[in-house]
């Protein structure tokens, strides 16, 4: 769809509800049906296997909503039935894997350009600031509290009282739009509990069987229905054969069930129904499946193979500790290449749902490498032009990879932005190898950069980028927003990296989204670029409560870059309009990033939020009137 929705005026807080009508996507009154949908979630937690889902009263505005449930629901109960009536025990054999042990939108005109050139240090502070002057020139390294040249040291007394400020006084208006309380709930829940079973050294924790199948359920409404990492049939019929003994100790299928755990519980977190719990369980399901791995790494390959290093990168690149995810990303790559997913000419003949799966799976590890290299400041490992699996359809008879309005007014293929997004990304990246190769002169390598960044404008004029974040706040439940706000996270990641290379001022070698490059490439050109974008990203996020939740984890980079460019442009632009606004989210936005560091104790965070407390204190003393850089 290309077209604009014009969203009707709406009321009242984001799309919520209980599990029950939550796992529907269907509307929900929490004080008169919580209570029922917890109920119903003990008696029934997997509705399509022990019976037909009922819907007793049409709903005209959900008819799309429930003939997607309903099929997805048709589909598993026809497979797991035909597999469960054949003779003896129903076990999946797979020849190859051997036995073994267990925002506001951007303009859609071209943005202006004016060349950034490198200016002579700025000595006088009452020299007006041009819009290619960096930072760096303009605040002076003596303006920076003494950290611009080693930004990992210890902030100072004033930016350790701020930090301790932000940390214990800061919380949100409760009269926000953005305040969204969750219902009251006991801090643990046992049918989700994992129990833990040793055989020997080696030991399973798992939850109760109406649990786990409840968890499977939330991961495909709530996961799979956007990321189709798996066929709903074949991880259902999965989760049964572990349940009833029947995985005969392949390690391969319970990292494979570990892991949709752990999404689940991901996600769970973010939600409104979530616990400290859910982040408890899914470190557990993950450390259990990391020492696995080494029985992973020495089988043949295969799709469950791909899938489950996928999953690992899924739960790794949410937690606190992100970057080991980029590892098991290249691997589920390899592993779909080498079954010659990507072969003009397929080898071994293969049905159409299997390869259509594999086809999917190859572009989820497509985007999340060209992502994280992008962000890491590598190279693509795979260039678009070597390329020959298809684009996935935006609007597939399984409804895969589509995102649909509570109210059923729209409906978005998510799966399908990402992988155009990632293949403009990747090209970015190969032209940007070949400009700092000198393989090709900065002119025309600007030329093709500008090609590229029109197709990216061309892209962002979707028309789920017209829709604010109030209209995605009343429109989505949060497990479809989470979805719109990575998607929102990678657009901006790119567009930032773009005109740090674009407009550089001066060129730096060093990793765009680093303490130091932060600060040497932004110029006021660059915040007044960019502001638009970084604001839309901030409010979006604004709508997912909490800090140590994995949306933040995976928008590590994306935070940090769009609180920049907020700071810079009240630094550069005190007079604006937005200013004030400006540093009341930038404050919001260095308390997560404060909570995150404490978390995290990697040192390149605590030096990008040593420089993002920095930039606060100025832009502070800059609206107080305290010495104002002049204009």
């Amino acid at each position: 769809m290309s077209q604009t929705i014009t969203q009707p005026p709406k009321t009242g807080n984001m799309a919520q509800a209980c599990d029950l009508c939550r796992l529907k996507k269907r509307k929900c009154d929490l004080k008169t049906a919580g209570a029922a949908g917890e109920a119903k979630k003990v008696v029934s937690p997997l509705p399509f296997l022990v019976g037909v889902l009922g819907l007793t009263k049409s709903r005209k505005q959900m008819e799309n909503l429930e003939e997607r449930l309903k099929s997805l629901e048709e589909l598993i109960k026809l497979s797991v039935a035909a597999k469960l009536s054949e003779n003896g025990p129903s076990e999946r054999v797979d020849v190859l894997t051997p036995s073994s042990l267990p925002s506001t939108s951007s303009s859609a005109e071209p943005t202006s350009y004016v060349p950034d050139t490198l200016l002579a240090e700025v000595t006088d502070n009452s020299a007006q600031p041009s819009p290619s002057q960096t930072l760096l020139q303009a605040l002076g390294p003596h303006r920076l509290g003494g950290i611009t040249s080693d930004f990992s040291l210890s902030p100072s007394r004033e930016i350790s009282q701020l930090a301790t400020d932000v940390a214990q006084e800061w919380s949100p208006n409760p009269d926000s739009q953005f305040a969204m309380p969750a219902p009251a709930l006991a801090t643990t829940d046992e049918e989700l509990r994992p129990q833990t079973r040793y055989d020997g050294s080696k030991k399973c924790s798992l939850p109760p069987v109406q649990g786990g199948l409840f968890l499977l359920q939330e991961f495909l409404v709530d996961f799979n229905a956007a990321l189709p990492l798996f066929d709903p049939a074949v991880i259902t019929k999965l989760f049964q054969d572990c349940y009833h003994g029947r995985a005969n100790g392949k390690p391969i299928e319970w990292v494979a069930l570990k892991v949709v755990l752990g999404i689940a519980h991901r996600l769970r977190a973010m939600s409104p129904l979530g616990v400290p719990q859910d982040t408890e369980n899914a470190e557990i399901y993950l450390q259990e499946s990391l020492d696995t791995v080494p029985d992973l790494l020495v089988l043949r390959p295969s799709l469950l193979l791909a899938q489950c290093f996928l999953g690992l990168a899924v739960v790794i690149s949410t937690s606190s500790r992100p970057y080991p995810a980029q590892m098991f990303v290249s691997l589920a790559l390899r592993v779909v290449q080498d079954l010659r997913v990507n072969d003009p000419q397929a080898i071994l003949p293969i049905n159409t749902v299997d390869r259509v799966q594999q086809e999917r799976v190859f572009w989820i590890a497509y985007f999340m490498e060209v992502d994280m290299n992008l962000r890491a400041g590598r190279l693509p490992n795979l260039p678009p032009r070597l390329i020959n699996v298809e684009l996935p359809g935006e609007n597939e008879p399984d409804a895969a990879g589509e995102i649909t309005a509570a109210d059923g007014q729209f409906k978005v293929n998510i799966f399908r932005l990402h992988v155009e997004l990632a293949l403009l990304q990747a090209e970015f990246g190969e032209q940007l190898s070949l400009l700092r190769t000198a393989q090709e002169s900065d002119q025309a390598g600007n030329v093709k950069l500008r090609s590229i960044n029109s197709r990216l404008e061309e892209w962002r004029r979707n028309w789920i980028f017209e829709l604010d974040a109030e209209d995605l706040r009343t429109s989505l439940h949060r497990s479809d927003l989470v979805h719109v706000v990575v998607l929102e996270s990678t657009y901006f990641s790119t567009t930032y990296a773009f005109w740090a290379d674009i407009l550089p001022a001066p060129r730096t070698r060093n990793n765009a989204f680093s303490a130091q490059g932060l600060i040497e490439g932004m110029s006021k050109q660059k915040a007044q670029i960019l502001h638009k974008d970084a604001r839309r990203f901030i409010d979006l996020l604004r709508l997912i409560p909490g800090d140590d939740i994995a949306c933040n984890w995976l928008s590590l980079e994306t935070i940090v870059s769009a609180l920049v460019v907020v700071l810079a442009h009240i630094i550069f632009n005190p007079p604006h309009e937005s200013s004030v606004s400006d540093f009341g989210v930038s404050r919001h936005m260095l308390q997560i990033l404060h909570r995150l560091s404490n978390i995290s104790k990697d040192d390149g965070l605590v030096a990008v939020q040593n420089l993002c407390v920095d930039l606060y204190l100025r832009a502070e003393r800059v609206l107080q009137g305290d010495k104002p850089l002049h204009r």
